[in-house]
Order: C-alpha cells, then structure tokens, then sequence
C-alpha cells in the first residue's frame, strides 16, 4: 500500500498539469436503484428517476471538485421472505376498536416508495488533459468520489410488517396489527438521514466552445438500513409465538413472543442500504480564467 501511494504521488507530481482554472453548471437526468435487503427485485419497475444541478471548479485540465445536489422518487418492488407483513390497502377495522388490522400476505410480495434528497462534495481526476471549450484536450474519461448527506422521507405507503402475536378473528381470517416502534411509527413511516459515500465514473466531452456533456455512473455507500423500511429486518424473522424467545427476557427462556427487538442484529454495518444512479449532464461553461464570465461572450 505504501508503495502504491509513493507511486501516485510521483506520477502526480511529474504530470504536467496547466494551472488553468474554469468553472462550470450542470444539470442532471437519468435513473435510481438500490440494493438493500429485499429480494428478488424487479429493477424494470424499480428504476426510478433521478435529477440534479451542481457547480463544479476546475483547477486544471486533471483535477476539480464540484459541489451537486440531487433529487430522486425511489420506487422498489420485489419480495421479502419468512416475515409477517401486508400491504396498506388490506386493512380492515374491529368492530369493537378504532385500531386497524391486516390480513398476513401469504405472496411475501414487498414494496416501498421514498423520496430522496442528496447534497455531496466530490472530487474528480481525469485520465486525460480536458478543458471545457478546447478543441485539443476536448474529452476524457474520470474517476471521482467523495463525502455527503443523504435525507430519505418515507411516503408511508409501502408494505408494513405486523406483530406475531394476539390476531383478530373475523370471517375465519386472521388479522394482525400493524408493528410500530417506541415514538409509534410503522415501519413504512420512518425518514432516514444518513451520510453517504459516492464513488463514480464517467466521461466528458465538449460539443462546443461553451457547452459539454458528461454520462456518469455512481453507486453510494449510506450508513442507513431504512431506506427500504426494513431496519434490521433480521429481527422480524420469526414465525411460531409460542417457540421463540422473548427478547425482552434476560433468562433467554423460550416463551410466547412478545414483540419485535429493536434492534436484533449485534453489528448492523453490513446492513447499510446502497443507492446508485447512472445520469446524463448538459454542462455549460460560467467562467473562464483567461476571460470574462464565458455565458456572456
């Protein structure tokens, strides 16, 4: 590893770098998935949209670091196995209570909706010398990476997990109650905020003297296992009541299941949910060193 580093910073230290600095805009469009804990994903009906703006400072033809906020409306469908869950529009009410009940939904089938919001800083090294507006040094593919937050409102919509135990009987059909947590909210109403991790590539080209086009692939590690609204879904595996330890029980004796730990798992790093996207940017030219603000030329 050592070696390595020696060896980047020569490379970097020899490479004719121009100190030339510019500064551009971009906008974004193109698509959001994620990989998380649910299964058998359905990517076709799961691609979800995603748009963005950033500003970007070059500080030669080699290096530069932006600045971008994103947008996306995160739509999954897939299945979740060996869990109690039901779907929002299942539900139906006691005749003697105001609480709503659900059918268990036998098809394990799992969805869930989210907005998503992101503001990162990243840094980008191209493989080659490029410069918005020259005709020489007009393309390049780059790596980047870098640091940001993640904010991920839950619509409330998507599938709910239910507790095990006390089913209400009607018609002969079991119905159960939906889980909630200590501040009573369902597994399908929790916001996550996490930070994130961006590690991409792509490629930039000019198409003019003012005006680029870069396709850029990233995937982002968050420190979040909600934004499929299974946070720590390893605790809501569990099926017979009647064999399975109360984990609010110290003595660990076997005995009806009293409801969901909150968190099961020892170590949820693993866990983390991954969000990607893969975008197209039009990319304008706002100011160049040797001139005046390039927009206005």
């Amino acid at each position: 590893m050592k070696k390595l580093l020696i060896i980047m910073a020569i490379f970097l230290t020899g490479m004719k770098v121009q100190a030339q600095k510019t500064a551009d805009l971009g906008l974004m469009a193109g698509l959001a998935f994620y990989w998380g804990d649910v299964q058998q994903v359905d990517y076709m009906k799961s691609l979800s949209p995603a748009f963005g703006v950033f500003a970007r400072w070059n500080m030669n033809k080699r290096m530069a670091v932006k600045a971008q906020l994103m947008v996306a409306s995160l739509g999954v469908e897939g299945v979740y196995n060996d869990v109690y869950l039901s779907q929002p529009e299942m539900r139906t009410m006691s005749a003697n209570s105001q609480i709503y009940y659900y059918p268990r939904d036998l098809s394990q089938y799992y969805s869930f909706n989210r907005s998503i919001q992101m503001l990162e800083g990243i840094f980008e090294f191209n493989f080659k010398d490029y410069e918005l507006g020259s005709k020489k040094a007009s393309f390049t593919p780059y790596i980047s990476a870098g640091i940001g937050v993640m904010y991920s409102r839950a619509s409330g919509s998507g599938t709910l997990m239910l507790n095990q135990g006390a089913p209400f009987t009607q018609g002969g059909n079991r119905y159960y109650s939906a889980y909630v947590d200590g501040n009573y909210h369902t597994t399908n109403g929790l916001d996550a905020f996490s930070p994130v991790i961006p590690v991409g590539m792509g490629v930039k080209w000019n198409i003019s003297d003012i005006f680029a086009i870069n396709v850029e692939a990233m995937i982002r590690k968050t420190f979040t296992d909600n934004i499929d609204n299974l946070d720590d879904p390893v605790r809501f595996h569990y099926f017979d009541t009647s064999m399975v330890p109360d984990p609010t029980d110290p003595t660990g004796v076997r005995q009806t299941y009293a409801g969901y730990a909150d968190k099961f798992s020892s170590s949820t790093w693993h866990n983390n949910d991954w969000l990607s996207t893969f975008t197209v940017s039009f990319i304008i030219l706002l100011w160049d060193g040797k001139k005046n603000c390039a927009v206005y030329d």
